[in-house]
């Protein structure tokens, strides 16, 4: 069978073209210090929430209500989504081992939302000296804005 090296060059720079079109998302990691974690959902906009083992979320009684907030946990990983604009919800997420991660969620309309959010990995704070991570306490409410 005879190749043509033209169109085998064709193919090889569509693909390269559709590969770095592809969505990428990085991963904004936290380490939780005993500080709130701030967190502003946009209404109608999946964030995910990555925790090292499986957490359990204790939702307000607002955020208990189907037609304003969804959530779903599975394997260390929440998925939450905003039906409806609400005020600051402090919200408890108990990790396996007992421990505590808070958040105050609260949730804004845009005009014009964003089709995803940022995934974050929230670590607990096992007092290492890793420059990398963002401790929660260093960080304004501003950082968790949807783009």
């Amino acid at each position: 069978m005879k190749t043509n090296n033209g169109s085998m060059v064709v193919k090889v720079v569509a693909l390269a073209a559709l590969l770095t079109a592809m969505p990428t998302h990085a991963v904004r990691t936290l380490v939780w210090d005993k500080t709130v974690i701030p967190l502003r959902l946009v209404v109608g906009v999946e964030q995910m929430l990555h925790f090292e083992s499986g957490v359990k979320p204790g939702l307000t009684e607002l955020l208990n209500d189907p037609e304003i907030f969804r959530v779903m946990s599975t394997q260390g990983t929440v998925y939450i989504t905003a039906l409806r604009p609400f005020a600051t919800q402090r919200t408890e997420f108990k990790l396996k081992n007992g421990d505590y991660i808070l958040v105050d969620l609260s949730a804004e309309t845009r005009k014009a939302p964003p089709t995803t959010m940022e995934p974050i990995k929230i670590l607990a704070d096992k007092g290492g000296d890793d420059e990398s991570l963002q401790p929660a306490s260093r960080r304004d409410a501003k950082a968790h804005k949807a783009p």
